[in-house]
């Protein structure tokens, strides 16, 4: 059982992890500042911190481990009270203690446990797609000039909302109110009964409708084509992978590899990730619908946090 593998996992995930007898790990979020030194915009970060005084307490990560490993937490407590010792044991001894995905424990002078972040690891910036951005100071003249173009649009759209209020205002007007009355005409009217005309209507006699005699044309139906089912498979050079985690070192990734084949799995190192993680698979496929398939399967049996991407 990888007791590091699920440190730096439920320690992104909870925000929290206790190691019994060592110390409790702690993620804080820490949002978006100016940087007035280098004059930049450094972007949201995951800071790392280590208690050494928090030793007992909660046994969630005990329980997390029991349960992605599918065995008794007695069995899970057992190794995590093995992994501590021998933290204990390098660390007594001098020696830096690495933590994958998370850093480094050793003593200092004083014989006090100290922490480093792994020097490796992407917690800010690129951790969350964001990169620093420089940051200019406005001038006088600068804010002068922004100040106008500012007063500009706010006087444009005051016009503009201004014209569209006062032709509603009309319009309310028009509705409630009706039109202004029309001036009558001022010219002069001449009545001259000579010149009325008496017209006459004249009716014509109705003509019978002809109708040519004319056969109905045969309706066809157009044949339905069969639809021909195609078969979806991935891209050329891509396949589908059932991941079963990343890994930051080589050495873990590999002892995980042959963990999973002697469980029966075409386990293998397939690629990294963004962050630079080794990704370690149960098993690939050509086609979408096989791969989706086996990852319910794996879900229900062995791991119900295992993923499916195409790469």
């Amino acid at each position: 059982m990888e007791v590091t593998r699920y440190i730096a996992e439920f320690l992104l995930e909870k925000g929290h992890v206790l190691l019994p007898g060592l110390g409790t790990f702690e993620s804080t979020y820490q949002p978006a500042q100016i940087d007035k030194q280098t004059n930049t915009l450094l972007p949201p970060a995951m800071i790392f911190t280590f208690n050494p005084s928090k030793k007992e307490g909660d046994t969630d990560l005990i329980r997390f481990m029991a349960g992605r490993e599918n065995t008794a937490v007695t069995l899970a407590e057992k190794e995590m009270e093995e992994y501590v010792e021998g933290c204990h044991y390098v660390i007594n001894k001098g020696k830096r203690l690495e933590i994958p995905g998370v850093g480094l424990l050793f003593k200092d002078a004083d014989g006090n446990i100290v922490f480093e972040k792994d020097p490796n690891l992407v917690t800010s910036g690129d951790f969350f797609g964001l990169e620093q951005l420089p940051v200019k100071t406005l001038s006088k003249h600068s804010s002068y000039k922004v100040t106008r173009i500012i007063m500009i649009f706010v006087i444009l759209v005051v016009l503009v909302l201004g014209g569209f209020y006062a032709n509603m205002i009309g319009r309310f007007v028009m509705q409630k109110f009706g039109p202004p009355p029309s001036q009558p005409s001022q010219l002069p009217v001449f009545h001259n009964d000579s010149l009325q005309v008496q017209k006459k209507d004249t009716i014509l006699p109705a003509q019978p409708l002809k109708v040519k005699n004319t056969t109905p044309l045969p309706i066809v139906k157009e044949m339905e084509k069969p639809i021909e089912k195609q078969a979806v498979e991935s891209a050329e050079g891509q396949k589908y992978y059932i991941v079963a985690g990343c890994f930051r070192s080589d050495e873990g990734a590999a002892i995980f590899v042959n963990k999973l084949k002697g469980k029966g799995f075409d386990a293998k190192i397939f690629g990294k990730n963004k962050q630079g993680l080794n990704m370690v698979c149960y098993s690939s496929y050509n086609s979408r619908q096989e791969a989706t398939e086996n990852l319910h399967r794996i879900m229900n049996e062995t791991d119900p946090k295992a993923w499916l991407i195409r790469y």
